[in-house]
């Protein structure tokens, strides 16, 4: 079994060619919905102590939790010491998952893959990347984010071209939607025929 790492920094379409890949009937995993999971699940009573006034009917309310994070980034450090261990053991349950079901090629979105320095052995590493002034357009227009925590978020992530430098597979998002498409069943091609 194959698995491709799937990294790119904020905005740059990993979450769209990611389900590119899904079209294609390839197995994929998402840390940041491993996140979500584990911000309704596992993780409350453990980052309670830290955040108590994020925790809302029982949950992780991400909202709070990123105003908190916005005025003392200090706190992310402490708040990835929890999670990232976490999130590996569910990426480590799911390759494990994969394995038993004799996939050929699976996917794994990892956001802060190099930043993070994953324990996880990949056969191939696939960035998304395009240039800032679409990244930055893209990025303000999510909920909830403004200059400020967009700035805070790229200082936490490796540049894009210190990323691509470590890929094996590079799609240029600021192209069209179809010619994204037609990178992933290339490299699907490349890798499993």
């Amino acid at each position: 079994m194959l698995i491709l790492a799937l990294t790119g920094s904020i905005a740059t379409g990993k979450s769209t060619v990611l389900g590119m890949f899904k079209q294609e009937n390839i197995v994929t995993i998402s840390s940041d919905e491993i996140v979500h999971e584990l911000y309704q699940n596992e993780a409350v009573s453990s980052l309670e102590k830290l955040f108590p006034s994020a925790i809302k009917n029982n949950k992780i309310d991400r909202k709070i939790l990123s105003e908190i994070l916005v005025k003392t980034p200090s706190l992310l450090g402490e708040l990835e010491k929890i999670i990232h261990p976490l999130v590996r053991q569910k990426q480590r349950e799911f390759i494990e998952k994969c394995k038993e079901n004799n996939e050929k090629l699976i996917v794994l979105e990892i956001p802060l893959l190099f930043e993070t320095n994953s324990n996880i052995a990949f056969d191939y590493v696939l960035i998304t990347t395009c240039p800032d002034e679409i990244l930055r357009p893209r990025a303000l227009q999510r909920d909830g984010m403004n200059e400020q925590k967009l700035d805070i978020i790229l200082a936490n992530q490796m540049s894009q071209q210190d990323k691509i430098l470590r890929a094996d597979f590079i799609i240029d998002t600021s192209k069209s939607l179809s010619q994204s498409a037609r990178e992933v069943k290339n490299i699907i091609d490349k890798l499993i025929g």
